[in-house]
C-alpha cells in the first residue's frame, strides 16, 4: 500500500477518521509487526475518539454575535480570496458579513449553533424560515484548521434534525457558484440542485439547491 493510500497518510490529510479494523490491517500490510500494529491502531483510534467528544455542538441564538461573525468571515474568506471577491464587487458576499446583518436574521427569527472544539468555537451555522414557509439553512462555516474531520457535516445534520422536527418535507439552501467542490459536497449529502440564477449585483452565479427530508 502507498503512502497515500494507507490510513496513516488519511489521517495526516484530516481525511474522515478510520476505525481501528481499517487501521490495524493496514498497518500489518505496510509491514508494522503483529502486537506493534493493534497497539498503534487502537492508539490513533483512542485519540480520534477523545477528539470527537470534545466536539460539541449548541444553540447559541442568543449569544454574542461577534464570535460567530468572526467565524463565519474567516470560513468564507478562502473563498473570497480564491475567486477574487471583494467588498466593493461582492459587497453581499458572506465573506463580508457584519454583526448588524448577523442581527436581522436573528431578529427574523432565525436559529444559530455553534460548533466548539475544546471549549473554543470553530464553527457555525443558521437555519431561517423565510416568508413563504420554506426553511433555509445558512452561513454555514468551518474555520479552514478545523475542516476534514466531519465538522461541516455534523452541523448540517444539526439544521436538518430541527427542521426535520418540525415536520418540514424539505431544507433549502444557496451556494455561491453553479460548480465546485462545495456543490459537490451537498450533493454527497443528497441535495439536489434545482435553478441557478444570475443576479445584477453578484460577480457570481447562486446554485439553489433543496433536500427532501
Amino acid at each position: 500500500m502507498s503512502r497515500e493510500t494507507s490510513p496513516l497518510a488519511h489521517l495526516q490529510k484530516g481525511n474522515e477518521r478510520p476505525e481501528p479494523k481499517t487501521i490495524i490491517p493496514s498497518l500489518l500490510r505496510e509491514g508494522k509487526g503483529g502486537i506493534k500494529a493493534i497497539a498503534c491502531g487502537y492508539a490513533l483510534w483512542y485519540a480520534l475518539a477523545v477528539e470527537k467528544s470534545q466536539r460539541e455542538i449548541r444553540v447559541i441564538t442568543g449569544a454574542a454575535l461577534e464570535p460567530s461573525v468572526a467565524i463565519i468571515r474567516r470560513a468564507f474568506g478562502t473563498v473570497a480570496a480564491e475567486r477574487g471577491y471583494t467588498e466593493q464587487n461582492a459587497p453581499h458576499y458572506t465573506a463580508f458579513i457584519t454583526p448588524e446583518r448577523l442581527e436581522e436574521t436573528r431578529q427574523h427569527g432565525g436559529v444559530f449553533w455553534g460548533l466548539f472544539e475544546g471549549g473554543i468555537q470553530a464553527g457555525f451555522v443558521a437555519v431561517e424560515k423565510e416568508p413563504d414557509g420554506r426553511y433555509w439553512m445558512k452561513r454555514l462555516a468551518v474555520l479552514p484548521a478545523n475542516r476534514g474531520a466531519g465538522s461541516g457535516k455534523a452541523l448540517v445534520n444539526t439544521v436538518i434534525s430541527y427542521v426535520r422536527s418540525l415536520g418540514e418535507p424539505k431544507l433549502y439552501i444557496a451556494v455561491a457558484g453553479d460548480k465546485g467542490v462545495l456543490n459537490d459536497w451537498y450533493k454527497a449529502m443528497g441535495f439536489i440542485e434545482t435553478e441557478v440564477k444570475e443576479f445584477p449585483s453578484l460577480p457570481f452565479k447562486v446554485c439553489f439547491m433543496e433536500l427532501d427530508l
